[in-house]
């Protein structure tokens, strides 16, 4: 069973909405918020992008190459999927793309740079 603070729940809002949300000490947030909003999971996008950078098994994904913004562009896909705001889905496409995207650089064998 999880280890929880006491009160604290985790529900999903309306299926319109599709917002993360959790309740602690009776407060309702999306877990952005809890994660620090736009700055909190820019600072998490970034360790672990450098994270990624520094470990031999999984870097190969970037070995040709990466967008100059993809920290950025996944901290807002992160952000988005958390409960924020909709930023990576009107700048840069949806979930659809962003699975075309990720496998046509896969198939392609190297992680191509998009000018979108």
């Amino acid at each position: 069973m999880p280890c929880r603070a006491p009160g604290h729940t985790f529900s999903r809002a309306s299926r319109d909405s599709s917002k993360a949300v959790s309740k602690y000490n009776g407060i309702m947030q999306t877990v952005y918020e809890a994660a620090g909003g736009r700055d909190g999971l820019l600072r998490l996008a970034s360790a672990w992008h450098a994270r990624v950078l520094e470990d031999e098994v999984v870097s190969h994904a970037f070995s040709h190459g990466y967008h100059p913004q993809h920290t950025e562009r996944l901290a807002a896909y992160w952000a988005e999927a958390l409960g924020g705001p909709t930023t990576y889905s009107d700048q840069y496409g949806d979930e659809t793309f962003v699975v075309r995207y990720h496998v046509a650089s896969e198939v392609s064998g190297l992680v191509q740079v998009s000018v979108r």
